[in-house]
């Protein structure tokens, strides 16, 4: 993911695959804190009553105030994103979550993708981590857009746990049956929500129980880097690109999310863990996403240290392989701290 996201931090050894909040996350003192994380779990647990319920038919704008007051929703973000959605006749076939903060500099490339994408039956959720610059304020200004292509735009705005907490919230609120993830510096191809939802629904692809990955474009400094195209049958010899990745909604339902205790490699946990549950890894040989180089998982020790676990977690190396390769990055740690001393 881009530079822009902060890190991520673990939730002392607590592992999130549930996609339920935890209203003890929520700090005490902070009323707005409070009050932002309440009014999400409202917005999260009317969606699911309205889906159960409404069959479809839309309701009329005097019960959206009804719905605010009863939920408690001053937050005029979730009261907004309520309006939209109970206009709607049909639920989205598809949502895009996009994780950020501090992003007001790179997010109206993220952003200007997704208006001109060639598919436009999907949602739009942002979930921000409380940014301290405008990038909620951007964000808005592009709402008009999204209306005129009948998108409904939902923003959270919040202090968080990391990138991964934040993807977690996203999930747990998108309503479309394909989800895919876009962080606030990449961006996806014009066609790539097109592409996905054809190969979704080719008749060919198990929709309750697959994941869809494409090509992912490296870019630094401005110029192509490289291109990436890694099969899922090398899960085991490299991590995958993950903006490249969308992801059945009810393979999140039914095996969770990503691990908050695996610092920089959640999304390769939660491949791991999809594959070795037997959820279906269909390739799309199509550039899907641009990856802007420079995220958090650009730490080279925290990187190889998630990485070395996963791979042992998983099977992929045996208990000796992996005291030997932890080992082998204790010692080159150290040597790094005592040359930059010197």
């Amino acid at each position: 993911m881009g530079s822009n996201y902060r890190s991520s931090s673990a939730n002392n050894g607590t592992n999130a695959y549930n996609l339920n909040f935890n209203s003890s996350n929520v700090n005490p003192n902070n009323n707005n804190e409070r009050t932002n994380g309440f009014s999400t779990r409202c917005v999260r647990a009317f969606i699911s009553i309205f889906q159960s319920l409404s069959k479809g038919r839309p309701l009329r704008a005097p019960f959206f105030g009804a719905v605010a007051c009863v939920l408690h929703l001053d937050n005029v973000g979730h009261y907004a994103y309520l309006c939209t959605i109970l206009k709607q006749k049909d639920m989205p076939k598809i949502s895009i979550i996009t994780p950020a903060y501090n992003s007001e500099n790179t997010i109206h490339e993220t952003i200007g993708a997704l208006l001109g994408q060639t598919f436009p039956d999907f949602e739009y959720i942002v979930i921000d981590g409380a940014s301290k610059d405008r990038t909620v304020e951007k964000i808005k200004n592009y709402i008009p857009e999204f209306e005129k292509k009948g998108v409904a735009v939902h923003i959270v705005s919040e202090p968080d746990k990391g990138v991964y907490d934040a993807m977690n919230k996203g999930i747990a609120l998108a309503r479309g049956e394909l989800v895919g993830i876009t962080n606030s510096d990449d961006w996806y191809e014009d066609n790539a929500l097109e592409v996905m939802w054809n190969k979704f629904t080719n008749g060919k692809v198990n929709r309750l129980n697959c994941m869809l990955y494409g090509i992912e474009r490296v870019w630094k400094d401005g110029r192509i880097f490289n291109v990436q195209r890694r099969g899922a049958a090398f899960i085991s010899e490299s991590v995958l690109p993950h903006s490249a990745f969308f992801v059945s909604k009810a393979v999140y339902d039914r095996l969770g999310a990503f691990d908050l205790s695996v610092k920089v490699l959640a999304d390769y946990d939660f491949i791991c863990r999809c594959a070795s549950r037997g959820v279906d890894l269909e390739e799309v040989d199509v550039v899907i996403s641009n990856f802007r180089l420079g995220g958090i998982s650009s730490s080279y020790f925290d990187f190889y240290s998630d990485y070395y676990r996963i791979k042992y977690k998983y099977g992929f190396i045996d208990a000796k392989k992996y005291k030997e390769l932890k080992f082998v990055l204790k010692v080159k740690k150290l040597i790094n701290k005592l040359v930059k001393r010197w």
